[in-house]
């Protein structure tokens, strides 16, 4: 997804940045992303905004050291390592 990306923060503050962020698995208390947004809180706050986990817990970055893979959360995107990070997400 290209283009500007808005979220409305508790208060009704806005934060936008251009950037392209991706739901690319999706599990019950994991999901992955591919993004080329560098803030931690921006990016949490989109994937909550289109992915809802629908419980009380919401989505964070995971604590968790690196994907089953091996590699570390967050690594460089295979297609776009120049501009793009794919990060491990838990609930």
């Amino acid at each position: 997804m290209k283009g500007e990306s808005q979220i409305y923060l508790t208060g009704g503050e806005k934060m936008s940045q251009e950037g392209e962020l991706e739901l690319y698995s999706d599990g019950i208390v994991h999901c992955s992303v591919c993004t080329n947004i560098d803030s931690i809180a921006l990016i949490e706050n989109l994937v909550n905004a289109k992915n809802p986990t629908e419980i009380k817990s919401r989505w964070k970055v995971s604590k968790q050291i690196g994907f089953d893979s091996g590699q570390p959360n967050p690594c460089p995107c295979d297609q776009k390592p120049e501009t793009h990070k794919h990060y491990l997400m838990e609930c």
